[in-house]
């Protein structure tokens, strides 16, 4: 949403952020500076999530195992402020950010209080275990049954809802009942002024793979360090120079230290470590190759993906299952696919992705642009107005 208000006010739109307050703040604070000076932002109560102390930790444990969401207080106080903030100043709609349910609570509260139109965007969804047919979230039954009573009611009664992936509006379908209609994909993205100047900077690190972010699929992982050490073995006796792996960001150094030297690859690999946004870019850019290993989530088109595609470099995907994101990469020509857990695929992909011949030669990434995205939730929320008044 971030995003979205940055270029949503270069459009002409005036966006009202309600947020919630939290203590600590961001490990990057330079993301801050995209946020334009004069946006209006509100933030009100504290969110327990944001909370450290004994008593916050201690709820969190009880909440997770009977409501489904711990932040009621700030739900009540996002409504309360929204309304007073409608007394001097005329509303178009409201565009809920599923981050929480009682952000969906507050969002169709204030919707029905003040006559507007309800646009929910889902990012993200909390009934995993359901959605995906098996244990990914340790949910207590009492939560599960509560938190799908409340999606039920609450998505049937937004206008209209936007969501990442064309799997995300198929699940929104079959699951939740919603009109195909009335659901729109906009994906994630990435910011094209974060790659401005970038265009042409060469990949002068021509033996390098590169992972930007958190690894959270260590079995993908293990099959690729043993798939990089059987390549340098190979590269080694024919005197070619080693593929080196550097893993870009806060990571469990210790764990991945081990994989590697599990499967005699310890030499060629390097946690960088935690890097500033722009720093991170940069280093995308240089690489001669990008690696992607999501997890078997049905749906997920994750940001990283999306960051890849700002870089230019081909992307190395293993695949676990995620069809939706294996069609985008093959499809467009942005990188080479090979399953998770086959070792001889994933050398293969290597070798093609060091070759870097015939990518994106047909691809148009418009849509995981953040400024066009941004004009398609004003669009959406131009429609949604429009059919609101038109119901009426």
């Amino acid at each position: 949403m971030a995003k979205f208000c940055k270029y949503a006010k270069r459009i002409g739109a005036e966006p009202v952020v309600i947020t919630a307050k939290f203590e600590g703040g961001l490990q990057d604070e330079t993301l801050i500076d995209d946020l334009p000076q004069d946006l209006e932002v509100h933030r009100v109560a504290w969110s327990v999530l944001g909370k450290r102390n004994l008593f916050s930790r201690l709820w969190r444990l009880v909440a997770r195992a009977i409501l489904p969401d711990p932040h009621g207080a700030w739900g009540r106080a996002a409504y309360r402020k929204a309304i007073e903030l409608s007394r001097d100043r005329n509303f178009d709609a409201v565009l809920v950010s599923y981050g929480a349910p009682s952000a969906l609570r507050s969002g169709v509260k204030v919707g029905k209080k003040l006559a507007l139109p309800v646009i929910v965007d889902i990012r993200d969804f909390k009934q995993k275990n359901i959605i995906n047919g098996r244990r990914l979230q340790s949910f207590g039954r009492i939560r599960q049954r509560l938190l799908n009573h409340l999606e039920n009611s609450i998505f049937s009664k937004a206008l209209y809802i936007s969501t990442v992936s064309e799997t995300y509006r198929e699940i929104l379908h079959s699951h939740y009942h919603i009109d195909y209609r009335n659901i729109s994909v906009i994906y994630n993205g990435y910011d094209p002024e974060d790659f401005a100047d970038k265009d042409t900077l060469a990949p002068t690190d021509q033996q390098i793979l590169r992972y930007i972010g958190y690894i959270n699929n260590f079995e993908s992982l293990s099959n690729f360090a043993n798939a990089l050490g059987n390549i340098n073995i190979k590269r080694g006796h024919l005197g070619k120079s080693p593929v080196l792996f550097e893993i870009i960001g806060a990571n469990e150094s210790r764990i991945i230290r081990r994989i590697f030297e599990e499967n005699g690859a310890l030499e060629w690999y390097k946690v960088v470590g935690y890097v500033p946004h722009k720093e991170a870019v940069e280093l995308a850019c240089r690489a001669a190759g990008l690696v992607l290993m999501p997890t078997s989530e049905k749906g997920v088109v994750p940001g990283k993906f999306c960051e890849y595609l700002g870089a230019k470099r081909p992307i190395l995907m293993l695949n676990n299952q995620n069809d939706e994101l294996r069609r985008l990469i093959s499809e467009n020509r942005i990188g080479e696919i090979a399953e998770y857990d086959n070792v001889y695929e994933i050398e293969h992909g290597i070798e093609k992705v060091l070759d870097c011949q015939g990518y994106r030669k047909s691809f148009s990434e418009e849509m995981f642009r953040r400024d066009f995205q941004a004009m398609e939730f004003i669009r959406l929320v131009e429609r949604a107005v429009f059919a609101y008044k038109e119901k009426k």
